[in-house]
């Protein structure tokens, strides 16, 4: 380096002699020789647009450099100019957007847009088995509707950090519809995923929103071969669960029913004798 000056120096907490009569290695580390690279390509008469990110006291900082030959008089080029600008909001931003494009807002989870391209980039045959699980909340209609949406969000967030804390880090965790979850199973077998239906299922009947008890419908299905396509997967996943929250469906409407009359009655006094009596 001849000459560094800027703004973008403070940001670094760098100063020109920093610089002066260095490499990128000696300034940037392993980093700087992708920088080298570029720089040598300018010597040939290019122009290039280089991202790169430097660490200053443990924060990120994001930088986007121009670079292009000088030439002199007769046309020779003697040496290179980088102009970089700092583009650290810009690219949080970009990221935030990213992030919003594939999760849902209100857990946390990758969303339904994300499962289908999960399933789509892991349907190898490395990862058979893969396994398919749907998870279906039970009575969150019936718990907005009594306690208001407020405490039918708690009780998908309550199941969200249920499902985190039962899969392992290689499982692909989404909320794909209002009360609707799936897991993506990778290399999993029908034992490892009943495994996990039970544990969540034991988890859950400890767990009350106003007195009333969580419960979820799971179905699953695992792929073991090519020909079976994502619609077939889904299909049969959604089948087992369908017909579990039939089974339960009316068991836990009861409760809930139960919960929330009990909640109406401990607050009113006259209201519960009056309905012990009808």
């Amino acid at each position: 380096y001849i000459a560094v000056f800027g703004k973008g120096l403070n940001l670094m907490g760098l100063k020109p002699s920093d610089f002066i009569g260095k490499t990128p290695e000696d300034i940037f580390g392993e980093s700087g020789k992708s920088r080298t690279q570029v720089y040598q390509k300018t010597t040939s008469g290019s122009h290039s647009i280089f991202d790169w990110d430097y660490v200053n006291e443990d924060k990120v900082l994001h930088f986007e450099s121009s670079i292009s030959p000088i030439y002199n008089q007769n046309n020779q080029i003697i040496g290179i100019v980088d102009i970089s600008r700092d583009i650290t909001i810009p690219m949080q931003k970009q990221k935030e957007i990213e992030y919003i494009s594939i999760h849902d807002f209100l857990t946390g989870l990758y969303n339904r847009r994300y499962f289908v391209e999960a399933f789509v980039e892991n349907d190898e045959e490395s990862n058979y088995p893969l396994g398919v699980m749907m998870i279906d909340l039970n009575g969150l209609k019936i718990l907005n509707d009594a306690y208001g949406h407020d405490n039918g969000d708690l009780a998908l967030k309550k199941v969200t950090k249920v499902l985190r804390e039962v899969t392992s880090e290689t499982d692909i965790v989404c909320r794909i519809g209002g009360d609707e979850f799936a897991i993506i199973s990778i290399n999993t077998s029908k034992s490892d995923l009943e495994k996990i239906k039970d544990t969540v299922h034991s988890r859950l009947k400890n767990i009350y929103i106003k007195n009333v008890p969580l419960s979820v419908a799971i179905g699953f299905e695992i792929k073991n071969q090519k020909n079976m396509d994502f619609e077939e997967i889904m299909k049969n996943a959604e089948n087992q669960m369908y017909r579990n929250k039939v089974t339960e469906g009316r068991s836990i409407r009861n409760k809930s029913i139960r919960a929330i009359l009990k909640t109406l009655t401990d607050k009113f006094e006259e209201e519960k004798i009056h309905s012990n009596r009808v």
